[in-house]
Parts: structure tokens; C-alpha cells; sequence
């Protein structure tokens, strides 16, 4: 994930095939196929919406063709510690992948799970049938079989693709997906991809039995995993907050419900490896480096920061912002930040601090020369002055300027006990939550009625934030998931200029999976 700002640009990075891929099918078996709601694009009508607007799409006259196998193998998590886990390409993360702004990506899936899969590459605003959520926009890959997603490469910027099947990105199935911009300023000399993640495969229950746990769990609290010690009788959505005696390290900084989510974790890791045996990035002091971090968790949000250095951002989830000067960022599941450094002698901690969570804080290390590794005693478990969305503004070129036609309300409800979580009520993970007409503006209000907070993503769109938690933010960033914190609410405005079937939902995995769900249609 060391990578020269020359080769990125030049495309040398990434798992790149130049055989044919004649004979796979490029189109998903289901387009709209699901889709039983009168007045919605379906089958030959949504098809050649799809087309007409793939059509319009900026072109680089290039072909990118990427390949990647999914199939059980054994990582190394650093330290003696070692698991089987579902994988792109054999490692955790998966293959990096990289295309140029414009470029016609060919991505070609050879499942050897042995069980069916797929790959969704988020915040990636392509056409709707290349966007890979099964029951939604396709069929799953089944097991044995390969299939390729075709699609122009609409904007630049930092991405990530995972499975949409069940709970397998909590076994491994993720990696990097950076689209680069030649004419991009720069203003630095290499990039350094730093994907963050909560563990257990390996060290503890499985994803399944996790969610198995959360969905059977009672007031008592017998069987929640990893939360003993913990009074969750009055947890997500029931009155009061219970005994808070469990936790450790940042507690109630940002509202996030006492930092809580769902689940403590026996790792938390940066690039596939645990804290006491970090991935360390040889450069020179003084030498500017982009880091690209992403947060692929389940169900813990972190602040992210560089010992010692102050970080320059750049970009948030693939979109330019105003740069803004931070020593450490907020990200909840599934956003990503883009920053300059520049580097300072000697070998520093990139820390992941797992908000209101138990456990040592991630990390990687940044060092020069042979300087010694500083030891995991010495990572920070709270830190001040913390990054959130409405600190970030978006550039001039960003900004959503069509006039809201009106508003749609997403009410977040659910509990912890029983483990239910809904938008609006429903807990149809494919059902019908909103209809728009292509060429509309609109906003999204999410409501969150609920004691936990939730990422929340919206597929095929990003959106611009225009108030968040009381604050009116009319420079907002462009975003594609945005944290909606306890009994508050986030306004995001939306450009419907992409037909199709797309997926609305939590990024708390085990939130997404008990209902928090649900799809935006398109009209005819």
C-alpha cells in the first residue's frame, strides 16, 4: 500500500489482467427484477436508463481490467496471531485496486468460497447494475462461477469494495478501490492507504455467532458478546443508559450514546495487522505524504490521527473539501478521509482509537531510518480537538446548487433488546422506502430515534450535508455516509441523476442485517 504518486497516476498499482474476458456476462441477472412497485423503472425500461446515462459519462478512452479471486486462506495478523478468513486475492485487506477517472473498468470475480458472494464498491456513484447488492440490482455470484462488473469509473477519489452478502466483510472481504485523477495539483510524493477494522475471526466468535448472540440476547445481558460487565437493559432506544462500568478510553466526546455500538472486539486493526505488530512505512523526514484512510469496521467508529504530526484533509469520501488543518478525525463505518503529511523524524504511531470500546488501539507505524518503534503502551486512548463533519466544506466545484424540490423523512428506530433495527418501521431489507424522478433535487432527513448511532449510506449518489446535529452547514461536504448520532438529526441533499434500484442502510453490519435497510426507487 506503498505507493509513488507517479505509479499511482500511471495505473501500476492494482491486480491488473490483460487476458479476455469474453464469455462472462457483464449484466446481473436481476435488473429491477425484485421490483414489484408500479410506476418504478423495471426490466427494459430501467435497462435503457442505465445505458442513456452511462453513455453521458466522462471517458478516458481507456480500459482498466482487474481481477480478483475470493476464497478461504490463512493471514497473518501479526504477533503469533493467525486466522482463516474470506479474502480478495489471499490477504487482509484484499488486492488494491486502481483505476483512472473515466477508464472502463472490467472486473472480473472468480468465486472459490464455496459459497455464493458479491462485491459492492462503496461510495462509488456507478450505474446501477454494476453495484452488486444481491436481491437489489443482481443475482449472487454463486459458488465456482466468475462474473464481471463493467462500468465507467465516474469520479475520482478514495473508495472501497466489499462483499454484500451477509456478514463476509466481517470475515475479510474488503479492500482499497482508489479512482485517480491525472490533472489532480497533488502536493505530495507517495500515498499510504490505511484501512481500519475491528477483528474477531480467528480470536473469537465468529461474525454469526456475534450476530446470533445480539439477536438472542436478553435484559439480563447473558448472552451479549463481548459485553460483560455491562448493564445493556436499557440500551438503543429504552429509556436511560445503564451501567457504563464496562467501558474504557473515550467515552461520551461526541454523543455517540456513550461511544457505544454492539460489540467489544479482541482486536482492532490497521492493514491486516494487531498493534503489537504493526505494518511500518519506511520514508524521510520532511518528504509529504497522502494518506487515504478508510473505515472498513463492522461496528466501531474511531478517531484516526499521526503521533506527532499535524494532518492536512484534503478530501472526504472521495470528495474535495476546503483543506482544514486536524490533529486526529472522527470516521464512523464505512467513511473515508484524505490528508497530507509531512513527515518528522523518528517512528510514529498512525492510531485508530475504537471509540467507547474495550481493547488497545489500532495502528501503523510511520518511521524514518531505523528509529525504534514506539511501544503500544504509549498509544493514546482519548485525544482533543477531534474532526467532525461539520468542521469540513466543501470546494466550489462540489457544491449541490439545484433548488430541494421537498423533503423525505428516514426515521432510525430500533432496539438493542429485542435486536431490531428498522428506517420508517421497515425491516424489508429490498422494500421500497423512497421514489424519486431523475433530474430532481431532494433532501434526506435522517431522524434518529434511536440510543445508538448509525452511519448512515446511501448507494449510487453522494449527497452534500446541509445540517448535522443542530448545525446548519451550508458549505457542507459531499459525502456518501454520514454518522447520525443519538437523538439527533442530519439533512443531506440529494441530485437524483442516477436510474436505478439502490440501496439505503446502516454500515453498522449487524444494524444492516437486523432490518436497517431498505431501497430508493426511481420513477417511471
Amino acid at each position: 500500500m506503498n505507493v509513488s504518486r507517479r505509479a499511482a497516476i500511471g495505473g501500476l498499482l492494482g491486480v491488473v489482467a490483460t487476458g479476455s474476458v469474453a464469455g462472462c456476462s457483464t449484466l446481473p441477472n436481476l435488473i429491477g427484477g425484485n421490483n414489484n412497485q408500479t410506476g418504478t423503472l423495471a426490466g427494459d425500461a430501467l435497462r435503457q436508463a442505465i445505458e442513456r446515462v452511462e453513455a453521458t459519462r466522462f471517458s478516458s478512452n481507456k480500459t482498466t481490467r482487474l481481477n480478483v479471486t475470493q476464497a478461504l486462506g490463512k493471514i497473518d495478523l501479526g504477533a503469533g496471531k493467525s486466522a482463516t478468513a474470506k479474502t480478495f486475492n489471499g490477504t487482509l485487506p484484499g488486492a488494491p485496486l486502481r483505476a483512472g477517472n473515466g477508464d472502463l473498468v472490467r472486473l472480473t470475480q472468480n468465486n472459490q468460497l464455496g459459497e455464493n458472494t458479491s462485491i459492492h464498491i462503496h461510495g462509488l456513484a456507478l450505474r446501477n447494475d454494476a453495484d452488486g447488492v444481491p436481491m437489489l440490482t443482481q443475482d449472487e455470484v454463486a459458488a465456482g462461477t466468475t462474473h464481471v462488473q463493467s462500468f465507467k469509473a465516474p469520479h475520482p477519489g478514495t473508495y472501497w469494495y466489499h462483499s454484500h452478502t451477509g456478514l463476509q466483510p466481517e470475515s475479510g472481504l474488503y479492500g482499497s478501490f482508489v479512482i485517480d485523477d491525472p490533472n489532480e495539483p497533488g502536493g505530495y510524493g507517495r500515498e499510504w492507504i490505511l484501512m481500519l477494522d475491528d477483528w474477531t475471526v480467528g480470536l473469537g466468535k465468529t461474525p454469526e455467532q456475534i450476530l446470533d448472540g445480539l439477536k438472542s440476547a436478553t435484559s439480563s445481558n447473558e448472552n451479549m458478546p463481548g459485553m460483560s460487565g455491562m448493564d445493556m437493559s436499557n440500551m438503543g432506544g429504552m429509556s436511560g443508559m445503564g451501567n457504563m462500568s464496562g467501558m474504557s478510553g473515550m467515552q461520551d466526546q461526541f454523543g455517540l450514546g456513550m461511544g457505544m455500538s454492539d460489540v467489544v472486539y479482541p482486536a482492532y486493526i490497521i492493514n491486516g495487522r494487531v498493534p503489537q505488530d504493526p505494518e511500518v512505512f519506511a520514508a524521510k523526514a520532511g518528504e509529504r505524504i497522502r494518506l487515504r484512510v478508510i473505515n472498513a469496521g463492522s461496528d466501531t467508529a474511531f478517531v484516526f490521527g499521526v503521533d506527532g504530526h499535524q494532518m492536512t484533509i484534503t478530501h472526504t469520501d472521495g470528495f474535495a473539501v476546503k483543506p482544514h488543518e486536524a490533529t486526529s478525525v472522527l470516521l464512523g463505518m464505512g467513511e473515508r478521509i484524505d490528508a497530507v503529511i509531512t513527515v518528522k523524524d523518528g517512528a510514529h504511531s498512525a492510531f485508530a482509537i475504537p471509540v467507547g470500546k474495550t481493547g488497545t488501539t489500532a495502528r501503523a507505524v510511520l518511521r524514518t531510518g531505523s528509529a525504534r518503534i514506539p511501544s503500544v503502551a504509549t498509544l493514546p486512548t482519548t485525544t482533543q480537538n477531534v474532526t467532525q463533519v461539520f468542521d469540513l466544506e466543501t470546494v466550489a466545484d462540489n457544491q449541490l446548487t439545484g433548488k430541494s424540490s421537498g423533503t423525505l423523512q428516514a426515521m432510525l428506530m430500533g432496539s438493542m433488546v429485542p435486536y431490531k433495527w428498522s428506517i420508517n418501521g421497515n425491516t424489508d431489507m429490498h422494500a421500497t422506502l423512497f421514489e424519486l424522478r431523475e433530474g430532481e433535487t431532494i433532501d434526506l432527513n435522517f431522524m434518529n430515534h434511536s440510543m445508538m448511532f448509525h452511519p448512515m449510506h446511501l448507494h449510487g449518489h453522494t449527497f452534500q450535508v446541509i445540517s448535522a446535529y443542530g448545525n446548519n452547514m451550508p458549505n457542507g461536504p459531499r459525502k456518501d455516509t454520514v454518522i447520525v448520532k443519538p437523538m439527533t438529526q442530519v439533512t443531506v441533499r440529494v441530485q437524483a441523476d442516477n436510474p436505478g434500484d439502490w440501496a439505503i442502510h446502516c454500515h453498522n453490519s449487524y444494524h444492516m442485517d437486523s432490518g436497517m435497510m431498505g431501497a430508493i426507487r426511481y420513477k417511471l
